[in-house]
């Protein structure tokens, strides 16, 4: 959760799947992301298919902001700080550094 640009590595498509639940798929590399196992359960667009762990929950929190949760733990995907600036799904909460932005990109 670093860069400060909208590109093809900063772009997914949201696939829905129900019930307020979906999958990102990579625009640039076609993967599908996944919240990792264990305590830092980091997310990568690392998986070829769809199962447990690449299924999250859309939060709608209005004004173009949303949170994610994941299906698999149960936790809310947050942008770390500093040496930990990825993106995991370890957060019992949503606050700040759980809230994200929409931005619709034409395809």
């Amino acid at each position: 959760a670093v860069s400060t640009d909208l590109g093809s590595w900063e772009t997914f498509r949201r696939i829905p799947l129900g019930n307020m639940s979906f999958a990102m798929q990579s625009i640039q590399s076609g993967k599908y992301v996944r919240a990792g196992v264990g305590q830092n359960a980091q997310l990568a667009a690392s998986s070829d298919a769809i199962g447990a762990w690449e299924t999250f929950e859309w939060i709608d929190l209005g004004n173009s902001q949303m949170a994610f949760r994941s299906s698999q733990n149960g936790r809310y995907v947050r942008a770390g700080v500093g040496d930990e600036s990825f993106l995991s799904a370890t957060s019992p909460h949503i606050a700040a550094w759980e809230t994200f932005i929409l931005v619709i990109v034409p395809e």
